[in-house]
């Protein structure tokens, strides 16, 4: 154990104090995905990120507007030891909301997606650290996808993902996907980026497992059956 935990904190070091960037308080990192054509770069820094930034004392914040995790980062996530934060939207801001065809079902596939990963995280104990949360606005579909890091709870963004991935299936395996990783020690651009991160959660509401289970929000057991078929896909 304490072995793994020297080898944690020299990855932290790794990563937060390069010397080549010693002159600069902002350093950014093209990423790229393209699961079809085997580069999968974009995928292999984020896990390593999430694995690396997981001490009971980081918080992350995670937006996908798709919530459609791969097994590799919903595991991540499971794992880690940090405060997890993850904003999606809710059915009514999904932007297939009120479509026709196969494709009205995808709020509700979207859903059981939801179901599954709360349900991971009451078995793994991690439900006072891992949060769900739901944007809705009136009249707004919700599209936001990022990663924002900080060291502590009161603490500002010092890193953040910027780009197109969802961190799902269809972004890891299917399309091709860039984003770019900032990391800052500029206090007033660690500032603008939490004012950002909370304008997005101050639209929504936290969701858990018993909220997926009644009402409106359960979904049939032949929807759940049909997402695991057709989720890969959107």
């Amino acid at each position: 154990m304490e072995k793994e935990a020297r080898l944690h904190s020299e990855e932290r070091r790794k990563w937060t104090e390069n010397g080549d960037l010693a002159n600069f308080d902002t350093a950014i990192v093209p990423l790229v995905q393209a699961g079809s054509l085997g580069v999968t770069q974009d995928e292999k820094f984020t896990l390593k990120f999430l694995d690396t930034f997981s001490r009971p004392q980081d918080v992350l914040h995670l937006a996908s507007g798709y919530f459609n995790l791969t097994q590799q980062h919903m595991a991540a996530v499971t794992r880690s030891s940090a405060t997890v934060k993850i904003l999606t939207a809710s059915p009514r801001a999904n932007g297939f909301f009120g479509s026709r065809g196969v494709s009205q079902f995808v709020p509700d596939g979207y859903t059981c997606m939801e179901r599954k990963f709360l349900k991971e995280i009451s078995k793994k104990g991690r439900e006072d650290a891992v949060s769900m949360h739901e944007y809705f606005r009136p009249g707004w579909t919700f599209h936001g996808k990022g990663l924002w890091y900080s060291e502590g709870k009161d603490q500002p963004p010092c890193m953040t993902f910027v780009g197109s991935p969802n961190y799902g299936q269809r972004s890891s395996h299917r399309d091709v996907e860039a984003q770019v990783m900032v990391v800052t020690a500029d206090k007033d651009l660690q500032e603008r980026l939490a004012k950002e991160r909370d304008s997005l959660y101050q639209q929504s509401s936290p969701v858990t497992y018993k909220d997926l289970e009644k009402g409106d929000r359960k979904t049939p057991l032949y929807l759940r059956g049909a997402a695991w078929v057709l989720m890969p896909y959107f």
